[in-house]
């Protein structure tokens, strides 16, 4: 369980948090969009700020993982977790809908693409170095 602990559920918890505090600080420091344009109080360009640094989080989680002893597996959880806790929420939403309309399912599925996919894409991107295996161990 230590094991586990080291390799998957610090490196998780790590990614999570970083990355709802990198968006906290974005949406405290930054000035509010227009209504219509904005996703959880970021426009779409603060949106874009906020995707660029989560490769940097990726990639500390994917290192400490990695330096843990974790197998590829393993790091893909850990750097993905974010976007793995909001999987149950768009699923929730997905399903409590009383009138669906096509504008609330382009909604949902803006949010999803906001939430899950692109954020889980970006902390991947960070992650890659790290997914490599090691030829040199493999000789």
């Amino acid at each position: 369980m230590i094991q586990r602990a080291k390799t998957l559920w610090v490196p998780a918890i790590l990614s999570l948090v970083t990355s709802m505090i990198w968006r906290l600080v974005l949406q405290r420091k930054m000035p509010p969009g227009q209504p219509l344009l904005n996703h959880a109080g970021l426009t779409p360009m603060y949106q874009l700020f906020w995707l660029a640094g989560l490769p940097l989080f990726g990639a500390v989680v994917a290192w400490l993982s990695r330096r843990s002893g974790g197998n590829r597996w393993t790091i893909i959880i850990a750097v993905v977790f974010p976007a793995i806790v909001l999987i149950p929420f768009w699923v929730g939403i997905a399903t409590r809908m009383s009138h669906p309309s096509a504008s609330q399912w382009f909604g949902l599925f803006c949010g999803l693409l906001n939430w899950i996919v692109f954020p889980a894409a970006a902390l991947l991107l960070g992650a890659l170095p790290f997914l490599r295996t090691n030829r040199l161990r493999n000789i």
